[in-house]
């Protein structure tokens, strides 16, 4: 018999028992295979046997979940989706595999079927909090604005601090340019001992690049700054968002410090180079090498997407 290990989601371990409904032989002795076999690494080994369990007896609902959940650590979504439809089928009242499903074809970007799978969740399940957050994030995709703001409120009247639906409200806010009350919600993130690292990063990041659009650049930098040292692996890209704020800052060393750390990661990068220029420019100035009324002087350096045309900067926008 197979150890029962009874979870509600495909996403962890989760061997449900097949002992509550007598099997023969030959199932219990299956099951039991697949259960040794993934303990073991085979994942190939127990979708196989599973499949045989599925084959035999055509409804039972245990196997298929088992069968969904294994396809899709292995990759295989199509075949997840294969089994969750057999399980939908045969437990039309189960909202967690109507979720599963949904899931699923969101992954594959089949939208009109995850809205119908993630329907059907809700009506079963109206406070099931991932299906609004993801017909939120459809709806986002689809540029529906509107609609994708109702999903993520009723996510909050569930759950007044969810940093997820936060965060999606505040994107939506910044690319309209109100930085004022996205910065609010995201310093809510800040502060949520609930928040992941990863949302807290996301959350100083977005407010920082707030605080550039209101032109707050010292504390703009203090809050890129603080994103900067939680990501693992910042990029080119990031760092030059920090760096700007510390040129308009007039803060050439640590403008300078930043930029070198840039050219480490890309030493190409053709706005790092317009800013460096324009801080080597503001230096001279500064020591006096520069008439304040020459005619020679650097290009102003192009400002980051996010502080110059909002609806085009990747960070803000859906992700």
């Amino acid at each position: 018999m197979i150890s029962a290990c009874a979870v509600t989601a495909l996403g962890g371990c989760s061997w449900y028992g097949f002992g509550d409904t007598k099997k023969d032989e030959m199932t219990q002795e299956l099951s039991e295979r697949a259960r040794r076999s993934e303990e073991a690494g085979d994942l190939n080994k127990a979708t196989d046997s599973l499949s045989r369990v599925a084959q035999i007896d055509t409804a039972d609902v245990a196997a298929r979940i088992e069968l969904a959940r294994l396809h899709r650590e292995a990759g295989r979504v199509d075949e997840a989706i294969g089994s969750l439809r057999e399980v939908v089928t045969l437990t039309p009242d189960d909202s967690r595999a109507w979720l599963e499903l949904g899931q699923l074809y969101y992954q594959k970007e089949n939208y009109a079927s995850a809205d119908a799978s993630l329907e059907a969740a809700l009506q079963l399940d109206p406070q099931l909090i991932s299906a609004l957050m993801i017909r939120g994030e459809i709806e986002d995709r689809r540029q529906q604005e509107t609609r994708a703001l109702e999903y993520y409120h009723r996510v909050l009247s569930l759950e007044e601090i969810h940093p997820p639906a936060l965060l999606k409200i505040a994107r939506i806010q910044m690319r309209h340019n109100e930085s004022i009350r996205a910065s609010v919600l995201l310093r809510s993130v800040c502060y949520c001992r609930g928040a992941t690292p990863g949302q807290i990063a996301e959350a100083r990041w977005l407010l920082g690049l707030s605080y550039g659009q209101q032109q707050r650049w010292d504390d703009a930098i203090e809050s890129l700054q603080i994103a900067v040292e939680i990501m693992e692996q910042p990029g080119a890209d990031d760092l030059y968002y920090l760096a700007y704020a510390q040129y308009q800052s007039q803060d050439s060393i640590e403008t300078t410090k930043t930029l070198d750390r840039l050219f480490a990661l890309q030493s190409n990068h053709g706005p790092a180079r317009s800013l460096k220029r324009a801080v080597d420019w503001q230096e001279k100035q500064l020591l006096g090498e520069i008439q304040q009324t020459s005619a020679v002087r650097a290009i102003p350096p192009p400002p980051p997407l996010g502080w110059a045309q909002i609806e085009g900067n990747a960070r803000v926008a859906n992700q």
